[in-house]
């Protein structure tokens, strides 16, 4: 027989797949109680409630408790996990338009009423970290912690989780950012990321002079170079800090690690994006590709009215190599055309 109370009792003790209570089983039944407490939602026999029904909590709350109320019980959090984050989810609920911060900022530590943008220099705690990330020797970290940009960050990371309703996107394994494998060696990159949102550290390469504008306002779309502009007028990211360094165009530059909402990813190849270029836009195949400010809608039409109304991808994943006669200069890009799917969280340096 199943132990414990209806309601509460993880889907593996109840479809008898293990007979025991287990650790997860514990952290299933915490989260649906705490939907009780927190959020003010009935737990429900066969399935665990619906966080998308409440209106109590913030992005990041809902996202924790239904990370801890997920069938399969190894996708659940660790009761550390918990035990770290629910604290601030909590006292988020007296204000639930403020999404919390991570917990490994130092901004959560500092008094109330301090300006909503620090900095804070990393350099001696991440050196060894990030330099395994990047892959190059580090001159200087700054973790960047504006709690303004990161509640608007964290809100459409809620609703592009709701809205895929588990699509995949860029989860296909040849499609993953290189980043993915080497992510563990960032804080809290490898805890509760929001892989159904297809939440991932990217790179972005900047000349120095843009720093003061970034770390203020954040990356913007809107101010894209109309230059030179592959994939459209967006905001780009690369797996490969080689890649950036293309970016800084023979200048001083900047390397900013950034969280992404990848979300449902187009996948487009050089002569791909040329025929739909020359088809879609009737343009050649060097045209002027800025004049898209937007990802393709799910059918692949890349336009430039408010005509078509497809459902559409949230980036671009452009890939070079295969048509290229010297595959080892190019890289993969990765553009989204909404600011509010980045958040720039590391200030880099390189050596």
């Amino acid at each position: 027989y199943s132990q414990g109370t209806f309601g509460f009792i993880a889907p593996e003790i109840l479809t008898r797949v293990v007979t025991s209570p287990t650790k997860a089983a514990d952290i299933y039944a915490l989260g649906v109680l705490l939907c009780k407490l927190l959020l003010d939602l009935e737990p429900r026999v066969t399935q665990p409630p619906d966080v998308r029904e409440a209106r109590a909590g913030n992005g990041d709350m809902r996202y924790l408790l239904q990370c801890m109320m997920q069938e399969k019980p190894e996708g659940r959090p660790s009761s550390t996990q918990v035990r770290d984050r629910l604290p601030f989810q909590a006292m988020s609920l007296a204000s639930p338009s403020k999404s919390c911060t991570p917990d490994y900022w130092t901004m959560e530590r500092l008094p109330e009423g301090s300006p909503t943008l620090q900095r804070f220099d990393v350099t001696a705690e991440l050196k060894a970290g990030m330099e395994g990330f990047i892959g190059k020797p580090v001159r200087s970290i700054k973790r960047l912690e504006n709690s303004d940009l990161w509640t608007k960050y964290s809100n459409e990371r809620m609703a592009m989780q709701r809205q895929l309703q588990g699509r995949q996107g860029w989860q296909r394994s040849d499609r993953q950012p290189g980043t993915v494998q080497r992510v563990a060696e960032l804080p809290g990159a490898d805890a509760l990321m929001n892989v159904e949102a297809g939440e991932v550290y990217l790179m972005h390469g900047a000349a120095e002079g843009a720093e003061y504008a970034i770390v203020r306002h954040g990356l913007d779309e809107r101010l894209a170079s109309q230059e030179v502009n592959c994939y459209g007028r967006g905001i780009y990211f690369a797996e490969d800090v080689d890649k950036c360094l293309q970016y800084f165009r023979k200048q001083e530059g900047v390397v900013y690690v950034c969280r992404v909402l990848l979300g449902h990813t187009f996948f487009a190849d050089t002569d791909d994006l040329a025929r739909l270029q020359q088809r879609q836009l009737g343009l050649g195949v060097h045209s002027k590709m800025q004049l898209v400010c937007r990802p393709p809608c799910v059918e692949g039409h890349f336009d430039t009215t408010t005509k078509c109304a497809h459902d559409r991808f949230h980036s671009v994943l452009g890939d070079p190599r295969p048509h290229s006669v010297r595959p080892e200069r190019q890289f993969r890009e990765f553009v989204v055309y909404d600011r509010k799917q980045v958040y720039v969280e590391y200030v880099v340096r390189l050596a």
